[in-house]
C-alpha cells in the first residue's frame, strides 16, 4: 500500500504536494486567526511563552472564557471550515490513489455537500465520545471502527451519516489491528514533520497510504 502511494504521488498532475502545500498554508491562517480571537491582543511568540508560566497561563484560560459572543462564534466557523477542508485533503488522497483527477479546487469540493459532511463529523465525533466515557482504550478502538467513514461518503455522497458508520464498522471488523500497525510504522515520518516544510511530503503519503487501505478493504482491488 505504501508503494502504491508512492508510485501514485509520484505520476499525478497537479503535483500532490502543491495541494499539500496550499492546504497547509490554509490551516495554518485559520489557526493563527483562531488563536487571535482565543487571546486579543497578544502574539503568537507571548502565547507559547506565558503556557509555560503557571500564573500567566491561568490569565490566558481566563482571558479565553471571557471572549465575546462575535469571537466564539467566528471561533466556531473556523472549526467547522478546518473539518471541512481536512476532509476535502482526505478526498483528494483518497482521489490520488484511485488515479482520478484533483487538484487545489478538490479540497472545497464538500462544501457542496455542506451539511451532509458537517452531520457525519458530529455524529462520528459524538460515538467515538460516548465510547471514550468508558475509558481510553474503547475510544480509540471507536476511531478505527469509524475511521473509513468518511472514504465511505466521499466515494458516494448521497449515503447518510449512519450508513456510512455502519458500513465502515463492517468493514474494519478484524483489521482495525491492522490499521493501528500501519499508524505505528508512521511515527518517524510524524516526528519528521517537525521540520517546516516536510509535512507537504509526509501529510500526503499517509493519506493516500490510508485510502489505499480503505481501498482494499471496500474491495477495490485495480491495482494492490
Amino acid at each position: 500500500m505504501k508503494l502504491d502511494a508512492r508510485d501514485a504521488m509520484r505520476s499525478h498532475r497537479p503535483s500532490v504536494y502543491v495541494v499539500a502545500f496550499v492546504f497547509l498554508l490554509i490551516l495554518y491562517v485559520l489557526e493563527t486567526l483562531s488563536t487571535k480571537l482565543q487571546f486579543p491582543g497578544l502574539r503568537m511568540e507571548e502565547i507559547m511563552r506565558y503556557a509555560y508560566d503557571e500564573e500567566q497561563a491561568i490569565r490566558l484560560w481566563n482571558a479565553m472564557s471571557n471572549r465575546s459572543l462575535t469571537s466564539r462564534v467566528l471561533d466556531l466557523a473556523i472549526a467547522i471550515m478546518t473539518g471541512m477542508l481536512t476532509g476535502g485533503f482526505s478526498m483528494v488522497c483518497l482521489r490520488v490513489s484511485q488515479r482520478r483527477e484533483a487538484g487545489v479546487g478538490t479540497l472545497f469540493d464538500l462544501f457542496g455537500w455542506f451539511f451532509r459532511f458537517l452531520w457525519l463529523q458530529i455524529v462520528m465525533g459524538f460515538f467515538i465520545f460516548l465510547w471514550s466515557l468508558l475509558l481510553v482504550i474503547p475510544g480509540i478502538v471507536a476511531a478505527y471502527r469509524y475511521s473509513m467513514a468518511m472514504f465511505i461518503f466521499f466515494d458516494d455522497p448521497e449515503k447518510g451519516a449512519m450508513q456510512c458508520l455502519r458500513e465502515s464498522k463492517a468493514m474494519t471488523q478484524g483489521y482495525k489491528g491492522q490499521l493501528f500497525v500501519l499508524d505505528l510504522s508512521f511515527i518517524g515520518w510524524a516526528l519528521l514533520s517537525i521540520i517546516p516544510f516536510v509535512s507537504i511530503f509526509v501529510q500526503p503519503y499517509i493519506g493516500v497510504t490510508k485510502a489505499n487501505f480503505y481501498r482494499v478493504l471496500s474491495g477495490q482491488y485495480d491495482n494492490l
